[in-house]
């Protein structure tokens, strides 16, 4: 009974964030669907755990001047403790933002709903949040968004037994021009133009400090941490900045101890190549 009143009494709270253009103030319409999304994937994570749902799902806080939704179970099917498809959800969501293995083990109902959660994100409202009672907060944004499209495809596929790209995760430093850095919620998000060829790499960079990030807006940097690849590009979909470090510029280069390190010598008379 205990165990049972500790997981009635876990909530996980969706947040949406406005667009600057709409005053940071996010569309009723938009907060319905992304709602709906959310439910539809707590329930369906219920039965992917548990095999049929085992819980009603209670609107504990609803804030409409800061678009935030909370919510909690409430076990209604008589019978042992059943697990708390709250968590199953919110592992889901990371699983699939951090491009885990396990996440291509997911429940394919659950990952849609991630994706039709995302969907939109940065052009109808400018990113989320997933927070647990635990502490534990997840970004919803565009990179989520692609990576749980793509995994939708990738599961699919597997399932009709055709084959899939390799996707994963790597350390590795990009050189680039740090041109924007978003502050605003818990997960600073940040846009890493690389140096060859232009590209753009979504990035987070809530390890570094203000100092760090104010230092290298808008100039070259080489930007280490862990790149997650996806399916579509070789490029990586999105990159968590641990440490940033400015590239000197060229023109402050000391070339005068090259001087003479690439001299052709006279060639010896003595040799004949004819």
């Amino acid at each position: 009974m205990v165990a049972a009143e500790m997981v009635e009494r876990r909530e996980l709270t969706l947040t949406l964030h406005g667009l600057e253009e709409f005053n940071d103030e996010v569309d009723a319409d938009v907060f319905a669907r992304k709602l709906t999304s959310f439910l539809k994937g707590i329930r369906s994570s219920d039965k992917a755990v548990n095999g049929r749902r085992r819980h009603k799902l209670l609107l504990t806080d609803l804030r409409k001047n800061t678009a935030t939704a909370s919510v909690r179970e409430q076990v209604y099917l008589p019978g042992s403790v059943p697990c708390s498809g709250l968590d199953y959800f919110e592992d889901a969501v990371q699983a699939v933002r951090d491009n885990r293995p396990s996440a291509r083990l997911l429940s394919l109902p659950v990952v849609r709903e991630i994706a039709a959660l995302n969907n939109g994100s940065g052009h109808s409202f400018a990113f989320g949040e997933l927070k647990s009672t635990s502490g534990n907060i997840i970004r919803l944004d565009e990179m989520l968004g692609k990576r749980a499209r793509s995994l939708v495809l990738e599961i699919e596929a597997e399932k009709k037994g055709r084959d899939v790209r390799f996707v994963g995760v790597a350390y590795g430093s990009f050189e680039g021009r740090l041109e924007e850095v978003d502050l605003r919620g818990e997960l600073w998000k940040g846009v890493l133009v690389l140096s060859a060829g232009g590209k753009q790499i979504v990035c987070t960079v809530s390890a570094l400090e203000m100092p760090e990030i104010r230092l290298a807006l808008k100039r070259r940097v080489l930007a280490y941490g862990r790149a997650h690849y996806g399916a579509s590009s070789g490029l990586p979909e999105r990159l968590e900045i641990t440490s940033i470090q400015p590239v000197k510029s060229a023109s402050n280069a000391n070339l005068g101890r090259w001087r003479g390190a690439f001299d052709i010598p006279d060639s010896d008379p003595a040799e004949d190549w004819n």
